[in-house]
């Protein structure tokens, strides 16, 4: 009778252990986590680079406009912001 037990214990599929269970729930949630992880990083990273080459542009394009108005004014005199001369204008 014993010899049938064993027997029929290997003919059982094998059954997972509560642990056996935890663990590979785990490792999917882990799978999960480091998915979403890297997705929210990918998508931080392309905000980021858009805001950088965005403010970029804004400032080549206002550097060019502020080179631009100094190279049309007189090289004598130059205007304060509020039309007086400055010290030292002719």
């Amino acid at each position: 009778m014993e010899h049938q037990d064993k027997t029929a214990r290997e003919h059982d599929p094998p059954r997972e252990t509560a642990l056996q269970e935890i663990v590979h729930e785990t490792r999917a949630t882990s799978v999960r986590s480091w998915t979403v992880t890297g997705i929210i990083v990918a998508v931080l990273l392309t905000v980021m680079y858009v805001v950088t080459a965005h403010r970029a542009d804004e400032e080549a394009a206002h550097r060019s406009a502020v080179n631009s108005e100094m190279q049309s004014q007189p090289g004598g005199t130059q205007q304060a912001p509020g039309g007086i001369p400055r010290p030292g204008g002719v």
